[in-house]
């Protein structure tokens, strides 16, 4: 098993668009027998950071 963590940044007023993305992302994702979790979670100090 591997996991993989990041951040991303979006532009400036943009963070919803980008965390609706990744959900979308994660529909299919979470198909895959391979994938055990897949999370997305906004940055509580950073307003433009998923």
């Amino acid at each position: 098993m591997y996991s993989m963590t990041g951040k991303l940044t979006a532009k400036a007023g943009k963070r919803s668009e980008l965390t609706s993305i990744l959900l979308r992302a994660a529909e299919g994702v979470s198909r895959m027998a391979e994938c055990r979790a897949y999370i997305v979670l906004e940055d509580l100090h950073d307003e433009n950071s998923v």
